[in-house]
């Protein structure tokens, strides 16, 4: 689990469920060692859950990086068509064309 293949936006609720899973799987420990079947029951089931939302933020920083991609190749190959695509922008106003070489 990492941080950084987390979106920005989603980073410090990111760090939140890491570590709320890494107590998870200390109570866990703790569980097994008292021999506490519903505890352990519980304690697995809310870091699957915890799990569960980190790899949801980990396919969005996923979808996000491929989108990314795909305009850059659209925004290359515009230049090399010749077509000048300082105007181009994302919902973001950030200028694509500055990203690119």
């Amino acid at each position: 689990m990492s941080i950084h293949r987390v979106l920005p936006k989603h980073r410090a609720k990111a760090q939140e469920r890491i570590t709320f899973v890494n107590h998870c799987m200390a109570q866990q420990r703790q569980a097994l060692v008292e021999k506490d079947e519903v505890a352990f029951h519980k304690w697995v089931i809310d870091a699957r859950l915890a799990r569960r939302e980190l790899a949801e933020m980990y396919r969005a920083k996923e979808q996000y990086n491929q989108e990314h991609e795909r305009i850059r190749n659209v925004i290359r190959e515009l230049k090399s068509r010749g077509v000048k695509v300082e105007m181009v922008q994302r919902v973001h106003n950030i200028t694509l064309c500055e990203e690119v070489i």
